[in-house]
């Protein structure tokens, strides 16, 4: 499937975020996830590599059993050049100690294979 198209684009990214945060499907990265890929929380320090992220992300869901996210609308913008792209994804997020909600707007930039590259995001607390 070429990522050539903003759907296409933003159906990849709903599958990683699926996977990721729904239901927790590491087995699928490798075909989602570029070895090298780079991943920003809020203002952490990066995260670098596929393994890395994954096993930091298994460790912090081991504090976080109920985390879940609802992924609601997504902006995508194809790169005409190289093919691939970005997709902004705005989702609440459940789960969160306390019962704190957040909503979150990942930024997931996808090579034209439809692995992603980098992804960034940003969070708020909101009122349940």
């Amino acid at each position: 499937m070429p990522f050539t198209t903003p759907a296409a684009l933003r159906a990849r990214a709903t599958a990683i975020l699926t996977d990721l945060c729904i239901k927790k499907n590491f087995d699928a990265m490798p075909t989602l996830m570029a070895p090298n890929v780079q991943v920003i929380h809020d203002d952490d320090p990066p995260l670098i590599g596929r393994d890395e992220f994954i096993s930091h992300w298994k460790q912090a869901l081991t504090y976080l059993p109920g985390f879940n996210i609802e992924i609601g609308d997504q902006v995508a913008e194809v790169n005409e050049e190289s093919g691939g792209g970005k997709v902004w994804s705005l989702s609440k997020v459940n789960g969160l100690p306390g019962g704190k909600q957040k909503e979150t707007v990942d930024m997931l930039e996808i090579d034209s294979e439809g692995k992603v590259v980098k992804i960034k995001d940003v969070q708020r607390e909101i009122a349940c």
